[in-house]
């Protein structure tokens, strides 16, 4: 969310991911992204393990920080399913912007075959 605020393009709209290459030798894997803070607090407590959290997020002095423990808290309790809004939003926009690419790539394909002779 972070990404959009600040201008970000489309690829701003993803998520995380869980790979990706920080290299050509080096990989970067988050095996715990796909799990809810709170699925890992209730494993941990399970499995007698202490949790630990970086200091750093609590402060909000970094933007990042900011978004995730005072703005979005706001929003959150004054717009109903605020989550799920902006969820939609993003996903009728991505489709949008999907469908609006495949047919331009159709569109410039076949353009580039016939141009070329191809059939």
């Amino acid at each position: 969310m972070l990404a959009v605020v600040r201008g970000g393009g489309l690829r701003s709209l993803a998520a995380m991911p869980q790979q990706r290459d920080l290299n050509a030798e080096t990989k970067i894997w988050r095996p715990l992204l796909p799990f809810t803070r709170s699925d890992l607090q209730h494993y941990a407590d399970l499995h007698h393990l202490d949790f630990i959290e970086d200091e750093s997020n609590k402060d909000s002095a970094y933007l990042r920080n900011w978004l995730r423990n005072e703005a979005l808290p706001v929003w959150r309790g004054r717009i109903p399913h605020f989550d799920r809004h902006i969820f939609v939003l993003i996903s009728v926009r991505y489709r949008k912007i999907w469908s609006c690419w495949t047919k331009s790539y159709g569109r410039i394909t076949n353009l580039c075959t016939a141009e070329a002779g191809f059939p």
